[in-house]
């Protein structure tokens, strides 16, 4: 299995560029319960939102899942996102 690892690089200004809207999964991004959801109520229920704490290890895959922490009750669990193909969370 190998495994990658994402370094950053520093950029310049980029005066004139274009813009654009971030997508995807990343720390401090608002979440709800996704389409593979088996987690009973720990979010606090439908409609819930968290908040993504980390990027994390999924079973050995790095950035398969995140940890979120629940405006419900502040707890913090792991969920897959895209972990064998399965979405528990999504970006709001």
């Amino acid at each position: 299995m190998v495994l990658y690892h994402s370094s950053f690089v520093n950029v310049g200004k980029r005066l004139g560029a274009t813009k654009l809207q971030l997508r995807g999964i990343f720390k401090n991004a608002k979440v709800c319960r996704g389409r593979d959801w088996e987690w009973g109520e720990q979010d606090g229920g439908a409609g819930k939102e968290g908040l993504v704490l980390d990027i994390v290890t999924w079973s050995g895959v790095v950035r398969a899942g995140v940890r979120v922490t629940w405006d419900f009750f502040g707890g913090e669990h792991n969920y897959r996102i895209g972990y064998a193909g399965k979405v528990c969370t999504y970006c709001l």
